[in-house]
């Protein structure tokens, strides 16, 4: 039998009985970590009743340890059960090789996923996924979590105020260390028959999501990669150059580097006519901006979560928890499970970031502008 609990939903201002929602998980790594620790604190705080149902993976080492450390109830190394547990919802969490085969299932139980980027390794499989997904009308949610980031919905808005001009330019940097050590522990990240590609597809197409979300489609990209680590195919550097159909333009430096004691870093700047904006975070912290007359002002980080809280209005978690992008979009995900609408960021989204990816690829491989499509 089914629990329901009584929780405040505070977009309703009214008490309302929830169904408790019976989660599995295909993949149990490093992000599937930060999803479980998220949905955990999200039931904790008593706003979203749901119940760990069974973890998946090819190790079941890893799979005792989600069922001692989070509380699944049961575990397998066989994602097809996960089909016949009476689940509420899938999260799929596990390499990018394996996405294909669970979305198609998934589409086919009409199961609703929270699929983990990239969709795919490489853009046929996530188009096959997308229509997939698209023709069983299934409910869908893509983790581009940077949509979630307080920063970056505060710097969007920002960015598009009356009054500061058309966007021009964005200087754009991501680096982190080769994620196969320090706390990933992922070594497939190296193999490139399961990944499909290096830090452009895997880490920086958040930040391709990122850039077309703040400046519109993207034209033409003009790329180039390379190979320091040795590791044939998986490239640890990529320097873009996009061209915006709104005219304008970005630059972006992707970098996987050895530099163990240096933690993922990003550091985004963006022009308008009559603005700038820096911030060196990525989820919760100071802006800089300078508008036409002045000098250079910051934001403090307490300003940013302010605007940042205004903007979420009655939908924003209590205390701390609005200021996590995991806990954000797993929230986002699980009301729409609840209301019956479209999750998003969805797979239409994601396809427009992997066609980008692919652009660049392309541009890299023949040392040539490539056109969009």
């Amino acid at each position: 039998m089914r629990i329901r609990r009584t929780v405040y939903a505070r977009e309703y201002r009214i008490k309302v009985k929830l169904k408790t929602l019976r989660l599995g998980l295909i993949g149990c790594g490093h992000i599937a970590q930060m999803h479980i620790d998220s949905l955990l604190k999200l039931r904790e705080a008593g706003l979203e009743p749901l119940e760990l149902v069974l973890a998946c993976d090819l190790e079941p080492e890893r799979v005792e340890l989600f069922r001692r450390n989070y509380g699944f109830a049961s575990g397998t190394t066989d994602f097809r059960r996960m089909f016949e547990a009476g689940l509420d919802a899938l999260y799929i969490c596990s390499p990018t090789r394996d996405h294909l085969e669970s979305v198609l299932q998934a589409a086919g139980h009409g199961l609703p996923i929270f699929c983990e980027k990239p969709v795919g390794r490489n853009l046929a499989e996530v188009e096959r996924m997308t229509r997939a997904v698209e023709e069983a009308s299934l409910s869908a949610q893509l983790g581009l979590v940077l949509r979630f980031s307080p920063v970056y919905q505060v710097m969007r808005q920002l960015l598009h105020e009356q009054g500061v001009g058309r966007p021009m330019a964005a200087v754009f940097r991501d680096d982190q260390y080769f994620p196969v050590g320090g706390s990933y522990h992922s070594q497939w990240r190296s193999d490139l028959e399961v990944v499909g590609g290096g830090a452009l597809l895997e880490h920086s197409i958040h930040d391709l999501d990122l850039l077309r979300w703040f400046f519109g489609e993207v034209n033409r990209v003009e790329a180039r990669t390379d190979y320091f680590s040795g590791r044939v195919g998986i490239e640890d550097s990529a320097v873009l150059l996009l061209e915006f159909a709104s005219g304008a333009r970005a630059t972006l430096v992707s970098l996987w580097h050895q530099m163990l004691g240096r933690e993922s870093n990003r550091n985004l700047e963006l022009f308008c006519e009559r603005r700038y904006l820096a911030s060196s975070a990525d989820m919760l912290g100071t802006i800089l901006v300078q508008d036409q007359h002045g000098p250079v002002r910051t934001l403090s980080t307490r300003a940013v979560d302010r605007s940042h809280r205004r903007m979420l209005g009655r939908k924003a978690p209590p205390g701390e928890l609005a200021h996590s992008p995991y806990v954000l979009e797993n929230l986002a995900f699980l009301r729409s499970l609840r209301t019956g609408t479209r999750p998003f960021p969805d797979f239409a989204t994601g396809l427009a970031a992997h066609r980008i990816v692919d652009a660049a690829y392309q541009s890299a491989r023949q040392q040539a502008p490539i056109s969009v499509s």
